[in-house]
């Protein structure tokens, strides 16, 4: 649903004085402690220039919503009247003749919500979202009437968020965080522990709901201070390496022929390190037990982020899984090879001349960096470059089939050294199972936005080790 915030901007521009001070105590509250955990918003003054100073643009506009709706949803006592003031009852009194009626239930909504952690469960892109609320433990899923967010947010992130309930419905509100995965339990643990101690403290209370909702009002604080620490942090770039240790890049090397097609596949048939696949003038160069190359340590940086891949291929016999070295097709008066390195080009490239000699001419070299794989494969119709049909694309499904298949007996370091299939006969390790399985699925969904036919649906591996719907 789309709100006119222009009608809420222009009411805040013609707040009274006190009203003012109503409004820049609360974002004074929110930023001041953001920026410094030692400011008080009674006492202490903060500007725009304070705010710019120690925040990115970015920072600000994402930041700036969540910081209004702290402000509207929020009681300040008078301290004439000894009453408390709410900025959307004032609005709503003194505007409510030129709101309609959603506008209306939504700022009546707003009044009495409160950010919360939640989990995206489901996406029906364009029209709503389904999320749990991390807060409450084990409570059902809410369905969230939403467009424009469905457009960018994957399943399984985690939102900092207001719902909305107007009647039986609930929307987003506007402001909206996107949490790192990595921070939330302690983020639900710190917030757990303040309020149980605030309570505490406060002991017995005449109105109690009315105390625990403010003081879930106040959760947004943390919640922005765990956001801003995490957006605090410098990116880190992806480096992909293949087996080798060399730089991941597709290249493709296109040999036109000299001789007959025939004689060529002849003789790509009679060389030892070639298999023949199952595709009518196709060849893949497979090796086994590579061993582990040194070269890897020589580029560890840091500051950025690893990622070693390589295609691997069950034996025709199931009794072994090769490592992809090159694949080679001949169509159309040429030989074509792909490899995913400069270096097994140059490799390639001389093993062909050794062995076919006079039968092919100087090869085209095209090479493509992983980040503009996304970008030539996403083209509009019409455009140069060609999208991904449809057999490529079930052709990459179904290798994907088979990584995953040998991944779910395969023993890997991020779970000690055990396999998926093995985690999930413990309680802790079946959480950690499905933890993992979450990321990968996260990680799918978010790089098939732009590309929703391309997205690969993990769904079976969640059946495959007896991962019931209930416990995600």
């Amino acid at each position: 649903m789309k709100i006119n915030t222009d009608k809420i901007n222009n009411f805040i521009q013609e707040l009274s004085n006190k009203e003012r001070c109503f409004y820049k105590l609360g974002l004074g509250s929110f930023f001041g402690e953001l920026i410094d955990p030692n400011f008080n918003p009674e006492t202490d003054d903060l500007d725009t220039d304070d705010i710019e100073e120690c925040l990115n643009d970015q920072q600000q506009m994402c930041l700036y919503p969540v910081a209004l709706e702290f402000f509207l949803s929020n009681d300040y006592p008078d301290p004439e009247t000894e009453d408390l003031w709410n900025a959307i009852d004032a609005f709503i009194k003194r505007c409510g003749n030129a709101l309609t009626t959603d506008e209306k239930k939504y700022y009546q909504g707003m009044r009495s919500s409160y950010m919360s952690l939640y989990e995206v469960v489901d996406i029906d892109v364009g029209k709503s979202l389904t999320l749990r609320d991390m807060m409450q433990g084990n409570s059902a899923p809410i369905k969230v009437l939403e467009n424009k967010a469905t457009q960018h947010i994957a399943k399984w992130d985690v939102l900092g968020v207001r719902l909305v309930k107007m009647g039986k419905r609930y929307v987003l509100a506007g402001g909206l965080l996107l949490l790192e995965k990595d921070c939330i339990d302690d983020l639900i643990e710190n917030i757990k522990r303040i309020d149980a101690a605030v309570m505490q403290r406060l002991g017995t209370q005449d109105d109690a709901a009315y105390t625990e909702l403010m003081l879930k009002k106040l959760w947004v604080k943390l919640i922005a201070e765990y956001w801003l620490e995490f957006s605090m942090q410098p990116d880190q770039e992806t480096q992909l390496f293949n087996r080798d240790g060399d730089n991941f890049k597709l290249c493709t090397m296109t040999f036109p022929l000299k001789a007959a097609a025939s004689k060529v596949a002849a003789k790509l048939n009679s060389l030892e390190k070639l298999k023949i696949d199952d595709e009518d003038r196709h060849w893949i160069w497979v090796e086994e037990g590579h061993p582990h190359n040194d070269s890897f340590e020589e580029k560890e940086d840091s500051d950025n982020k690893k990622v070693f891949v390589d295609t691997k291929i069950q034996a025709w016999d199931g009794a072994a899984v090769y490592n992809l070295y090159a694949d080679f097709k001949l169509k159309n008066k040429q030989l074509i090879v792909e490899v995913n390195s400069e270096q097994r080009a140059t490799i390639v490239e001389f093993f062909l001349k050794e062995n076919l000699g006079k039968m092919i001419a100087e090869p085209e070299l095209d090479i493509q960096l992983p980040e503009r794989i996304s970008e030539i494969a996403n083209k509009e119709p019409g455009s140069e470059a060609r999208g991904v049909s449809e057999a490529e694309i079930a052709v990459v499904h179904a290798m994907m089939d088979q990584h995953y298949r040998q991944w779910i007996d395969s023993k890997l370091p991020v779970l000690d050294n055990k396999s998926p299939r093995a985690m999930v006969k413990t309680k802790e390790g079946r959480k950690t199972v499905i933890s993992l399985l979450k990321e990968l699925e996260n990680l799918e969904d978010r790089n098939a936005k732009t590309t929703p036919e391309q997205k690969y649906d993990f769904g079976w591996l969640f059946e495959e080790l007896g991962i019931k719907s209930s416990e995600l």
